[in-house]
């Protein structure tokens, strides 16, 4: 969906963001969950803010890369996430992983090999000094995600998952906003086409796969 739409990096991400605040919004308001930001600590903000910032990061990153190198490498490098935040949460949670759970890391990660591995091995894929400025984007994406995930790790063991991501989206998408008007990137007015395909990024990897991911960071 990013690549289909063309846009720019940031203007894809804010996108994103823009349509899945208002369902996190409506959901807010739906279970009264709003009420808990009243009583967040400056601390767990600030812990909220920083995650918000990574993820803009992670996205501004990551689909820059998209359009320097391929789709299958862009994916395989920014799908090192679970390795770094298994590193990360031995460092920063003093969680160390078990195993088993180092054992599922390296299966979805091989997973994600599997998947691109056709794409990987055409023909000049992935070759020259752009694409590899791509594949770097694609790794520090990789890495300001784990940072995204670890700090929810702490913040979502006290707060709900609206409120938390009411934060951290929130504030991924001022950072967002900030760096476009910073370097000139158009936001608005966007073609039908476009709106469409940041609804369907919203509905799908955002909403489903970020917040079904930060739904589990209470628990796992």
């Amino acid at each position: 969906l990013t690549r289909l739409s063309g846009a720019p990096a940031l203007t894809v991400a804010a996108g994103r963001l823009g349509f899945s605040l208002v369902v996190v919004d409506v959901a807010l308001v739906a279970t009264g969950s709003w009420r808990q930001l009243r009583t967040l600590g400056r601390r767990d903000l600030l812990v909220g803010l920083g995650a918000g910032g990574m993820l803009a990061v992670h996205f501004w990153s990551w689909n820059a890369s998209l359009n320097l190198t391929t789709v299958s490498a862009s994916v395989v490098l920014v799908d090192m996430q679970p390795a770094i935040v298994g590193l990360l949460s031995v460092v920063w949670l003093r969680e160390m992983p078990t195993r088993r759970q180092w054992g599922g890391i390296a299966i979805a990660m091989v997973g994600a090999v599997v998947v691109t591995l056709p794409d990987l091995m055409r023909e000049g894929a992935g070759v020259g000094g752009r694409a590899l400025f791509g594949d770097a984007l694609a790794f520090v994406g990789a890495i300001a995600g784990a940072c995204y995930f670890v700090a929810g790790r702490k913040l979502r063991a006290t707060l709900d998952l609206w409120p938390y991501v009411a934060v951290v989206y929130g504030a991924c998408f001022v950072v967002l906003i900030a760096a476009a008007r910073g370097t000139g990137v158009v936001l608005l007015p966007q073609p039908p086409r476009q709106l469409v395909i940041f609804a369907a990024l919203a509905l799908g990897p955002m909403l489903l796969g970020h917040t079904g991911l930060n739904y589990a960071l209470r628990y796992v």
